[in-house]
């Protein structure tokens, strides 16, 4: 532990000077240096997550390599450390094999979806490693909002994390492809809508289903309440409330343009280029030129690139 505490302060002291919001830093600081900064039960399911994410991720390499240097014992004791925490309800759901482990498999599909179809890229991303990346910019960019309430800011995590949800069932569709014949959008919604009813609700708990539909239908549409679509800047003067479930679809819609705009970025930098890639990467970071959204410059985050 000592070793441990150690490390997590040099990475908090690597990373310090990157934030320019003060309350996150503390929050990051809290977390890596703070062993009470939470509830033990909260640890404890985010140590249940961890563990079962890796026995996952070793699933594929069993498979891949049933034979491995071992293989066996890795399976052994992964299986014992899940199952010490067999006292959580969600861990006991899963290991019945039931809806619930098959929902995590099925989002766990995310990780071979790669995004920009058939564009040579470098890194490479999944639609996986996608949704988590824009989750974490819709935090951050929340979190810049003037006091928001505590269900504003769960909303726009969870949404951005599930708003590629119905890819699962659709697969990645590049943007040009989407509205290269009009009237593709909407089709295409459609059809992610009926394949959602049909493969993705079934598999999850039924008072989740509202929820996740919330996230995932008009993902990008600021809405409150049971799905009421607002202004965006009517959010923060009407409805900054829980009892409104207020939702930034606009601020979502730009961590997920931003969050495209680096992967395209990057690959060029890297020296993996082509027009689309180009053409993505000048015509987003126009579009956001002198934009506010809830008060917040969203510009300024393209000013470094």
């Amino acid at each position: 532990k000592p070793l441990l505490a150690k490390l997590n302060y040099m990475i908090f002291k690597e990373v310090e000077p990157k934030f320019s919001n003060e309350e996150i830093k503390k929050e990051f600081e809290s977390y890596l240096l703070d062993e009470n900064y939470l509830h033990p039960h909260s640890r404890r399911i985010l140590d249940a997550a961890h563990k079962y994410a890796t026995f996952w991720e070793f699933k594929i390499v069993k498979n891949a390599n049933p034979d491995g240097f071992k293989i066996d014992k890795i399976a052994l004791d992964l299986g014992n450390e899940i199952e010490s925490f067999n006292d959580l309800h969600g861990i006991k759901r899963i290991s019945k094999q039931n809806n619930i482990k098959n929902f995590i498999d099925l989002c766990g599909e995310l990780r071979y979806q790669i995004r920009w179809g058939h564009l040579p890229r470098i890194p490479r991303t999944s639609v996986l490693g996608h949704v988590m990346l824009v989750a974490t910019i819709s935090y951050f960019l929340t979190k810049e909002l003037k006091e928001p309430c505590t269900k504003r800011v769960y909303n726009n995590f969870f949404g951005a994390l599930f708003h590629d949800l119905p890819e699962v069932v659709t697969r990645d569709i590049i943007k040009p492809v989407k509205r290269s014949v009009p009237g593709m959008q909407e089709e295409i919604r459609k059809i992610e809508m009926k394949l959602a009813e049909e493969e993705i609700y079934p598999l999850i708990e039924k008072e989740w289903i509202p929820e996740i539909k919330f996230f995932t239908q008009d993902e990008f549409t600021s809405k409150i309440l049971d799905g009421k679509i607002v202004l965006a800047d009517d959010i923060s003067l009407k409805y900054n409330k829980n009892e409104f479930n207020p939702y930034d679809g606009a601020l979502l819609k730009a961590a997920d343009d931003f969050g495209a705009f680096l992967e395209a970025f990057s690959s060029i930098e890297f020296g993996i280029r082509s027009n689309e890639l180009e053409l993505a990467k000048t015509s987003i970071k126009s579009k956001y030129e002198n934009v506010t959204i809830s008060g917040i410059e969203v510009s300024k985050l393209f000013t470094e690139f």
